[in-house]
């Protein structure tokens, strides 16, 4: 449990970084709004690529596996990064950050997933916290980090953090692999309580990182805001997706997994399009901090779906819900930045409002099937009984 905690202590740092050296990226190499679009593109295709390749290796040799060769591809990347020169050079860290990053996430889903079947939403609501709890830390960290080492300083901390957490896990006992998982694919890919919660996943994973990547240059650019005042934004709403999380556990003491699901992504939509039309950047600020709030049950929520679903074996079924979230990333954060090129960040940034839009459908159809599901198992049940 602790290797995932700070796994994803981690990936909520990575996650965040990008959206906040954004600015320093775009004054270094003249990053022009199309191109930081590439670079996220760029992150996009790692993420995909890794998460494909994570979920068999997850299941047929253990997440220790998984673990420690992708640390030491973040720590690299980061090292790198802090000191990239060029266009070229940024994308080719973006893509290998986004290797690593993505077989850490797919495999700290999946280890705590089997390690709590009993309460598997609560506790990858807890683990994902701690992917808030990074995100936090890092665009304040970054303010102050300039006054010492500027960008390298920053990359090159968390690069000795993610080599401290590589040492931790060397001398860690993981559990052994599921080696049967494989054998699961076909049924995973025809159930319906799988692709409805994977494309949430989509949804949200493509709106929460177009939040880290674009809306500290969103603020800047539409109300003027002060960069060190746009960050601390940020950080406010990783913030609230940390709160969000802990208060969830509270909260599925009274309500079910589903019906904080519902909750999640209804509060989403209205504090994005608060946040989207408000008149000045402290009311857009609040109206994301409650965006965060209702956002932060909706991922661990969804993977706990799939996950529950396919206990068995989750590595697979988790790691194909992930690489949906990365394709999400890859897909939303890129069409923000191209349709800003063409119409200008500010009516680009509908985007995020529209997708919450229909992440509350497809959570409407989820609860749907839900209840038919359930009620055609009762009446087998029923015909069952003599």
């Amino acid at each position: 449990m602790v290797a995932s905690f700070l796994a994803i202590f981690i990936w909520g740092s990575i996650d965040s970084l990008l959206g906040a050296i954004l600015p320093d990226l775009v004054a270094r190499v003249h990053l022009t709004d199309a191109r930081a679009g590439a670079v996220s593109l760029l992150n996009g295709v790692g993420l995909v690529a890794a998460s494909l390749c994570a979920g068999p290796l997850l299941d047929r040799f253990g997440k220790k596996s998984v673990f420690l060769p992708a640390l030491a591809v973040i720590a690299l990347s980061l090292a790198g990064l802090g000191w990239a020169a060029s266009f070229k050079e940024i994308c080719a860290l973006a893509l290998t950050l986004g290797l690593g990053g993505s077989m850490v996430v797919t495999a700290a889903q999946s280890l705590v997933s089997d390690l709590n079947p009993a309460e598997r939403t609560a506790a990858l609501n807890l683990l994902n916290f701690f992917f808030g709890l990074g995100a936090f830390v890092t665009p304040l960290a970054r303010t102050w980090l300039e006054r010492l080492g500027g960008l390298a300083g920053t990359t090159m901390i968390l690069a000795v953090i993610c080599l401290g957490v590589f040492g931790f896990d060397w001398t860690t006992r993981f559990p052994e692999p599921a080696h049967a998982a494989h054998k699961r694919r076909g049924p995973i890919l025809a159930e319906p309580l799988f692709w409805l919660p994977t494309l949430i996943v989509f949804l949200y994973v493509g709106i929460e990182t177009s939040v880290w990547y674009w809306q500290v240059v969103y603020w800047v650019r539409e109300f003027g805001a002060a960069l060190s005042h746009a960050r601390l934004g940020v950080s406010l709403f990783a913030a609230a997706i940390m709160a969000g999380r802990l208060m969830s556990r509270w909260a599925l003491r009274f309500i079910s997994s589903r019906a904080l699901l519902l909750w999640g992504t209804g509060g989403s939509v209205a504090g994005l399009c608060g946040m989207r039309v408000a008149s000045d950047f402290r009311l857009s600020v609040s109206s994301l901090i409650l965006a965060g709030l209702f956002m932060a049950v909706v991922f661990p929520t969804a993977i706990g779906v799939v996950g529950s679903r396919f206990p068995e074996a989750s590595g697979t079924p988790i790691a194909l819900t992930v690489t949906a979230g990365w394709l999400g990333a890859m897909v939303v954060r890129p069409v923000i930045g191209f349709t800003a090129g063409l119409r200008g960040l500010g009516p680009a940034y509908w985007i995020v409002v529209a997708g919450a839009a229909l992440m509350l459908l497809l959570n409407l159809a989820l609860a749907s099937v839900d209840r038919a599901t359930s009620r055609r198992q009762g009446a087998q049940e029923a015909i069952a009984v003599p």
